[in-house]
């Protein structure tokens, strides 16, 4: 089955970069993913993989499973009803809806990749062993905290010239990975490619060592993270053919900065985005972004729970 055939919540821009990236994946290399959802993503990088170079190994990490009350379980149940798999979704004794045997059903690696899929929450996330990974993509990690098993335990790994994919990097809830994309860029660990819709793909210029990340980390706990978006704003305000509709998905970065002051109690700069926003009529492109947050009470942390 082919990625468009997959229902998920990635744009077809988005998984038709997923391919293009998958096609450069060199022999003998990893791939790791983080968040899969039903396997859209997953079977857009196979669909570049498959037939081509040979030993890849591809590392597929989810909860895959959400509680019952959520109110996604409602957009799961109907895509899963869409493929005529209902009988793969089960609820535990603890109202934990599952999803696992609908990705295994939909997804088709061939001969030439080895799959390895892993059903686990992220900070747990294991195959810590894994090496020489040429592809990551990222759709787990919404903050920097989150973001952190992941940078500890799998950049180290990342080959030179590999490529980083973050999903919903252009989100309104994703202030430090915003800053954190920025501080890489800044110290010449990345080199930013393009956004495709709310995502974003790095080029790694340099093997990633310990003590880079350390800097990073050290420069992320002592920085001003509204300093770091602005510098982000900065950068794609001058680089606007890198982004996929820059008069969307610009306003969505200064929206993060919106609900990260907002979050750190700065309430007049809160002020003075939205004022800007307005001024400039971007408001219109992040409203229901705004009228979220209102409901989340712009709590970040809220929204992560």
């Amino acid at each position: 089955m082919k990625h468009k055939e997959i229902p998920g919540l990635i744009e077809l821009v988005e998984s038709e970069g997923l391919v293009k990236a998958g096609k450069l994946v060199p022999e003998g290399t990893s791939i790791v993913e983080f968040g899969c959802y039903l396997g859209r993503s997953t079977q857009a990088i196979l669909d570049g993989v498959n037939g081509g170079n040979k030993g890849i190994k591809f590392f597929v990490f989810d909860r895959f499973c959400i509680p019952s009350s959520d109110t996604f379980s409602q957009t799961l149940v109907r895509h899963v009803k869409g493929m005529n798999l209902i009988d793969k979704i089960y609820v535990d004794k603890e109202k934990m809806l599952h999803w696992e045997k609908v990705f295994e059903e939909l997804i088709e690696p061939e001969n030439n990749v080895e799959l390895k899929w892993e059903k686990e929450e992220l900070k747990r996330f294991r195959f810590h062993e894994i090496e020489n990974i040429s592809l990551l993509h990222i759709d787990a990690p919404k903050s920097y905290q989150e973001f952190k098993p992941i940078f500890y335990n799998h950049f180290p790994a990342l080959v030179e010239g590999a490529r980083v994919i973050f999903q919903d990097f252009f989100y309104h809830w994703s202030s430090t990975i915003i800053a954190v994309v920025e501080v890489m860029r800044k110290k010449n660990m990345i080199e930013i490619i393009e956004g495709r819709a709310s995502s974003l793909e790095v080029y790694v210029s340099k093997k990633i060592k310990y003590e880079d990340i350390l800097s990073v980390d050290l420069e992320l706990e002592f920085s001003e993270i509204l300093e770091l978006l602005d510098s982000s704003l900065d950068y794609f305000n001058t680089n606007q053919e890198k982004i996929d509709r820059p008069e969307f998905f610009l306003p969505r970065i200064k929206m993060a900065k919106f609900i990260h002051a907002k979050s750190i109690g700065k309430d007049k700069v809160a002020h003075d985005i939205l004022v800007e926003l307005l001024k400039k009529k971007e408001f219109q492109f992040i409203i229901n972004d705004f009228l979220e947050s209102i409901e989340k009470d712009f709590d970040i942390e809220y929204h992560r729970r």
